[in-house]
């Protein structure tokens, strides 16, 4: 097994992702300046198609995957009614959106799969992993993989040989495809296609954990749908995602060291969402750390955790990198609470 060590920035840990997937067609938006696609060109011979709009992106990469062909959309804002269109024609696209989980959250009720990375080694095995998941042909729904971290800095990672990968990403093999000689319609909408949508995700978790083994069998990497930090035992749970886990981690050992019975609940796959690994919050106090708002209700990630658990306070950060203290005043705010409140960072 072949795997080397390298120090990369965001984009060129994307670009290395889609070059491992072996995608055939990279389609991004013209307009945006984030530079993965040069690096892409650099790396790989696959077809790089620029368009004036993330849902002309979007809807190219519908259209090499309704021929066969892996298709990656490297975007900053995905576009919500273009993801839904994928869901509902069932086309297993990878989009990565390098975007603030503001722009993300609209895509709950798309039909889409979503994972929230925290490590570039994350980025770019989950990049390659959601390749095999929605691929399956009892997922087939596209996959938008969120990076809400800086994109201008660097971590190092292990990458893995193009003989491992080829091994474990079998080609893309549609149970229907466009057909010059034999023309068809694919895809269907409306109730029938939100049902199968439902189906189709109640099937991710099973297939996503076999990936996930087998990942692990090769890498020593294990990438659940929740992650769970010091959390069996605690008292206190902070239940957040994506990039600020990493200090959300070191403050929960930090207090540890202190005596503190405090932990972490990380939400991987945010859809389909995850309830089956959260039943240990119905004995704790929890702070839900939310990154993303939706006024005149409660936050995104709050709406999906307040009924769980047995006692819960709301925290709203938005475009704000929180330190090592603003996690311990999280925790100390909870300790405190007597009753449920809302609060912004």
């Amino acid at each position: 097994m072949i795997i080397k060590n390298e120090l990369l920035s965001t984009p060129e840990v994307v670009a290395h992702a889609a070059q491992l997937s072996m995608a055939n067609l990279v389609s991004y938006t013209q307009d945006s300046s984030f530079p993965v696609v040069e690096y892409i060109k650099s790396l790989m011979q696959a077809d790089v198609l620029g368009s004036d709009s993330a849902a002309s992106a979007i809807t190219a990469a519908l259209a090499a995957s309704s021929v066969e062909k892996r298709a990656f959309v490297p975007i900053a804002y995905p576009d919500p009614a273009a993801v839904r269109e994928a869901a509902s024609v069932r086309m297993p696209v990878v989009i990565f959106a390098a975007a603030n989980p503001e722009s993300v959250m609209p895509l709950r009720d798309a039909g889409c799969i979503i994972v929230f990375c925290e490590s570039h080694q994350e980025l770019l095995d989950t990049i390659i992993r959601s390749f095999k998941v929605c691929g399956d042909n009892k997922v087939l729904l596209p996959c938008v993989v969120v990076w809400d971290g800086p994109l201008d800095y660097s971590e190092p990672l292990s990458l893995p040989s193009d003989q491992i990968i080829k091994n474990f990403l079998p080609p893309l093999k549609m149970p229907h495809k466009l057909d010059m000689k034999n023309p068809s319609h694919l895809g269907h909408y409306g109730v029938h296609a939100r049902q199968q949508q439902q189906k189709a995700m109640e099937s991710v978790f099973k297939i996503a954990a076999a990936v996930d083994e087998n990942w692990n069998k090769k890498f020593k990497r294990s990438w659940p749908a929740v992650e769970k930090h010091q959390a069996d035992d605690a008292e206190l749970l902070l239940v957040t995602y994506g990039y600020h886990s990493s200090t959300a981690k070191a403050a929960v050992n930090a207090l540890r060291a202190q005596g503190k019975k405090v932990g972490l609940v990380r939400i991987r796959i945010y859809r389909p969402f995850p309830l089956h690994a959260l039943s240990l919050l119905k004995e704790k106090k929890v702070a839900v750390l939310d990154f993303a708002a939706s006024p005149g209700a409660p936050s995104p990630l709050y709406q999906e955790i307040k009924s769980l658990a047995k006692f819960s306070l709301s925290f709203i950060s938005l475009d704000k990198y929180l330190s090592e203290k603003n996690f311990a005043e999280i925790f100390a705010k909870l300790e405190k609470a007597e009753k449920e409140e809302v609060y912004w960072l």
